[in-house]
């Protein structure tokens, strides 16, 4: 027969995964709050498709993990009681149930907007005579117009330029130029130009949608030119379409501009 004592119980209270479960509930949320605060206080550079991505596959796993976790956690109460586990459970699993309502309203007037947006714009023209040029990596096409050739290299920071033979006047000038980043929905002012007198906002539309677009005149040594200038909101990176030419054919060129805008194709983040 053993004389050893008996052991004392356990002071310590043994583990019970129903509070686990209802801990890492709430949890998930505090975590899903933290990663949206850090992409927003990034700044842009951290604000990328790529990043919005990663977030959003991140959000709905925590999600599933906080909803399915709150759920396992109630089983327990039964066994183990209310304490440490019902109001954490209850509050992870009530607001993670909460959010997407709350979101809904914005998430179906932002696709009910951007449904009109698509349905506003005039069905792309094709141009008899036309080549149609496609961009993939920026996500756009756009036809240049019959008689521009791709005859010499494009100026340092355009992606596309075509020039058509005027003669004895001189030649039209067709570039594409990216703007490096996307556009904000907002319209360009007269002192937002260049410190030229004879620079001026004009009203042009891409497939009907109001742009920013400008005419400048040019005086030089071999005569006057005007440019047309129009920038592309494009959901990728905005792009702006540039038509120089001399300045007696101003009907042509604004007729070449808004002929390349009609036939221009892609996704827009207005």
């Amino acid at each position: 027969m053993s004389t050893l004592p008996p052991p004392l119980p356990s002071s310590s209270e043994p583990a019970n995964k129903y509070k686990t479960f209802a801990r890492t509930s709430w949890l998930t949320l505090v975590i899903s709050f933290a990663v949206n605060g850090v992409l927003i206080a990034g700044g842009p550079q951290y604000q990328s498709a790529f990043s919005r991505n990663i977030v959003a596959v991140l959000v709905c796993a925590l999600f599933l993990i906080g909803v399915i976790s709150g759920i396992a956690a109630f089983f327990g109460i039964r066994r183990h009681g209310r304490k440490k586990i019902l109001w954490p459970a209850l509050i992870g699993v009530s607001i993670w149930l909460l959010l997407p309502a709350l979101a809904a309203p914005a998430f179906l007037k932002a696709r009910r907007l951007a449904l009109q947006k698509r349905a506003a714009f005039l069905p792309v023209r094709h141009t008899p005579g036309s080549i149609r040029v496609n961009d993939a990596e920026l996500g756009f096409s756009f036809e240049v117009p019959e008689g521009y050739k791709s005859s010499f290299k494009p100026p340092q920071g355009f992606r596309h330029a075509y020039v058509k033979s005027g003669g004895a006047a001189g030649n039209d000038v067709l570039g594409v130029k990216p703007l490096g980043g996307k556009l904000p929905h907002a319209r360009l002012k007269a002192e937002n130009l260049p410190l030229n007198n004879s620079a001026k906002l004009i009203p042009l539309s891409w497939r009907g949608l109001d742009i920013n677009a400008s005419q400048v005149l040019e005086t030089l040594s071999t005569g006057n030119y005007l440019t047309f200038n129009a920038q592309i909101p494009l959901r990728t990176q905005a792009i702006q379409l540039m038509l120089v030419g001399p300045a007696q054919r101003e009907q042509q060129l604004r007729k070449t501009m808004e002929q390349v805008l009609a036939s221009l194709d892609g996704e827009t983040n207005w």
